[in-house]
């Protein structure tokens, strides 16, 4: 089974050369539209399409809506912003909104202009990287699967799904999951009457949270369909981390140390697990585990299992395993040796900056 490892979610800062030919402090809007300014983004958030640049001439300046070229692209999506990203944009003065659901400028960036036309700047762009190492062992055939996608303007999603009993639940799950997240989460956003910007940022954390347990739970009742027509007995675990950028927070009030990214902008992790594959974040030299193990060894496990029509039977190896009783058939996110059934009631989303 591959093991999955988390990247610093910050991005480290990098030295940069003096840039001649910038416009200095005090110029007009009008001789700035003209020209480009360069800077560096503060924190942009993709789903609301707002950000913030701080100015290398010591202006802030907010991104409204359609301010930045790119729109909801966020890394590692080439020309995707969040904080750290060096840009070049220019000043257009800040029309005035009849739309209630319009971002405003938040304290501190100025409120006569705005930054248009937001590209980022070739060659000094950060990013993220993703790896994966798998091994068969003494299997016939692979039955894990690992998924890395940009999901528009909600992250970039990486999960590990460990599938049993065959390929066909794995590699349904490992399609579908992350169609069905963006789903559930678009969904949710339609439903919001004055849109995302009327949503602080722990609301917004509970949105992309709920769109988790959401889509485990749609994504396991479609692979039923198939499952019970044509009785199928395999399953999967699954494992599924978000990298969110556009929050923002001072790294100091969080704890971190100095230069670990843009001031004022974090991205967030969100962990969801379902059976007993293993998240783990790195930062520096230390480790830390932010997913916890569902295995029917623990004492809650069993009992959860058994309030939810499953059994668990102690083999005389010493290993669990876990069983449906007649009539049960929850497949997707189940394990027959290692792992639980009927995760869902009890779904839980870790989020972490």
């Amino acid at each position: 089974m591959p093991s999955a490892g988390g990247d610093e979610t910050h991005s480290r800062s990098r030295s940069r050369s003096p840039t001649a030919g910038l416009p200095p402090v005090g110029r007009s809007v009008a001789e700035s539209s003209t020209r480009r300014l360069l800077g560096t983004v503060r924190w942009y958030n993709g789903r609301r399409q707002v950000g913030i640049i701080n100015g290398d001439d010591g202006q802030q300046v907010f991104v409204p809506v359609g301010g930045a070229y790119n729109g909801n692209l966020v890394p590692a999506t080439s020309g995707g912003l969040f904080h750290g990203t060096r840009v070049s944009y220019r000043l257009e003065s800040k029309p005035a909104s009849t739309d209630p659901t319009a971002a405003a400028p938040p304290p501190g960036a100025s409120t006569a202009v705005c930054a248009a036309d937001v590209r980022p700047v070739e060659g000094v762009q950060p990013g993220l990287e993703c790896g994966v190492e798998t091994r068969i062992g003494g299997r016939p055939r692979q039955e894990d699967r690992l998924v890395a996608n940009d999901l528009y303007d909600l992250g970039f999603l990486a999960c590990v799904f460990d599938g049993h009993g065959g390929t066909r639940c794995v590699d349904y799950v490992s399609q579908r999951f992350p169609v069905v997240l963006h789903a559930c989460y678009a969904r949710r956003v339609s439903l919001l009457k004055q849109g995302l910007a009327s949503l602080t940022g722990v609301e917004e954390e509970a949105l992309i949270s709920d769109s988790f347990r959401e889509a485990f739970d749609l994504t396991d009742q479609e692979f039923l369909v198939t499952a019970r027509e044509e009785r199928l007995r395999e399953g999967s675990t699954g494992l599924a981390v978000l990298i969110a950028h556009g929050f923002e927070a001072s790294l100091q009030s969080l704890g971190f140390a100095q230069g670990l990214g843009c001031s004022g902008g974090v991205a967030k992790l969100f962990v969801a697990n379902a059976g007993d594959c293993r998240a783990i974040v790195l930062r520096g030299r230390k480790a830390m585990r932010v997913s916890e193990d569902h295995k029917p060894e623990r004492e809650d496990e069993t009992a959860r299992i058994q309030e939810a029509g499953g059994m668990v039977i102690r083999q005389p190896c010493g290993t669990h395993r876990v069983g449906r009783k007649t009539g049960e058939s929850r497949l997707f996110l189940s394990t027959s040796r290692r792992g639980v059934v009927f995760l869902f009631s009890q779904q839980k989303v870790v989020v972490m900056p």
